[in-house]
C-alpha cells in the first residue's frame, strides 16, 4: 500500500463500507481498494499544496454515481474530489502544480 510514497503516511483512512482506503503523504494522495489495488493517485508539484489529511466520505445528491474524497492541504485548503472513470490515457492538469497520475487499464481518477 505505502510502496513509493515519500515517507510513512501520516494519515491512512478506510472508507464506511470499507471498500477504499485513502493514503495521503506529502506531495501524494493514493486511493486504493481495501485489497490494495490503486484506484487513483494525484500528486502536487508544490509543499505549500502538500496534502495533510484525506478521507473518503458518502457521495453528496449530486455526486452519488461516484466515490468522494476529501483532502486538506498544507496551505489550509480543504478540496472535495470525485473517483471517476478514466477516460483519456496520460496526465491531465487540474490547475497549476496539479496532476492526475494516470495508472493501468481499468484505474480511475481524482477530479476537483
Amino acid at each position: 500500500l505505502v510502496g513509493g510514497l515519500e515517507t510513512p503516511p501520516p494519515c491512512i483512512t478506510v472508507s464506511e463500507t470499507g471498500s477504499m482506503v485513502v493514503l495521503c503523504c506529502g506531495r501524494q494522495c493514493r486511493v486504493v481498494t481495501i485489497n490494495g489495488a490503486p484506484l487513483a493517485t494525484i500528486e502536487v508539484d508544490s509543499n505549500g499544496d502538500r496534502f495533510t489529511a484525506g478521507a473518503p466520505v458518502r457521495a453528496p445528491e449530486w455526486c452519488s454515481d461516484h466515490a468522494v474524497v476529501v483532502t486538506g492541504h498544507a496551505n489550509g485548503c480543504v478540496r472535495i474530489w470525485r473517483l471517476a472513470p478514466l477516460k483519456l490515457p496520460g496526465v491531465k492538469r487540474y490547475g497549476p502544480g496539479w496532476r492526475s497520475v494516470a495508472g493501468g487499464e481499468g484505474q480511475q481518477q481524482l477530479t476537483l
